[in-house]
């Protein structure tokens, strides 16, 4: 092995590592919503992650489900499920938080409509609703 072939590896997982860690530097800002801030205007831009907060009980058939969300200007990047803060996680039937992250790719006007219902079930008859309209700005305004 010569020189210059010891001298490349650091470079290879240089490269490597900035590839694995870019996509967190160059997200923008994460803000939460919660069932609190439904029917409100939110302003971001575009590479911000929206993350959407709600609680039900997903053992009962009921869900929050997303009503026509206009994928041009968010996309779905996680979704999950967690534990709620002073709710014990042993109890069968109890109420866990939802947990959805929009990552914001595109500037301009939507709304992002989410139903409490259960599954094949119409949005219109729903137990919930959550609803937030977005202004999506280009980075840097």
């Amino acid at each position: 092995m010569n020189f210059r072939t010891i001298g490349i590896y650091p470079l290879v997982i240089l490269f490597l590592c900035c590839l694995t860690l870019l996509p967190m530097c160059v997200q923008g800002k994460v803000i939460t919503l919660t069932k609190e801030d439904s029917n409100k205007t939110i302003n971001l831009q575009v590479d911000d992650v929206l993350q959407i907060q709600l609680v039900g009980i997903a053992t009962t058939g009921f869900w929050w489900r997303f009503q026509d969300l206009d994928e041009q200007y968010l996309r779905i990047v996680k979704e999950y499920t967690r534990p709620i803060s002073g709710v014990p996680e042993k109890i069968d039937g109890g109420p866990i938080m939802g947990v959805w992250e929009l990552l914001a790719v595109k500037p301009g006007t939507t709304t992002v409509r989410m139903a409490y219902s259960r599954g094949g079930q119409s949005p219109k008859t729903a137990a919930n609703r959550f609803s937030v309209k977005l202004r999506i700005n280009a980075k840097g305004f």
